[in-house]
């Protein structure tokens, strides 16, 4: 995405490419990333977003995350994928949480 300058009147211009920042390029990056590399489609795990050409779903990545593993452990156990297409499951995960009741017994959690 290439920022613009809006000239307001004749003498008054905001130009945003001076205003974008780090956020703004993360943001860029991750959306061309989760664009490139996150799919869903109803006949692949009932439509449940995963890496294209695999069956790895962004919540089981998220899920090896939590519990442990690394990005490099995930690239070692499918090296066929790159690095940057578990990071954009991760973060599509993060970002957009699973639906539905949680698994097993919360309140047992709650003191």
């Amino acid at each position: 995405m290439r920022l613009e300058s809006i000239e307001f009147t004749p003498g008054a211009t905001l130009d945003l490419a001076r205003l974008s920042t780090a956020p703004f390029h993360d943001a860029e990056r991750y959306r061309n990333a989760r664009d490139r590399f996150i799919t869903s489609d109803p006949d692949i795990l009932g439509g449940t977003p995963v890496i294209k050409g695999t069956r790895i779903s962004v919540y089981a990545v998220l899920g090896r995350l939590q519990g442990g593993d690394t990005l490099q452990d995930l690239v070692e156990d499918f090296p066929e994928v790159p690095g940057v297409a578990f990071r954009a499951a991760e973060l599509y995960a993060k970002s957009h949480p699973f639906r539905g009741r949680p698994s097993g017994r919360p309140w047992r959690n709650v003191t």
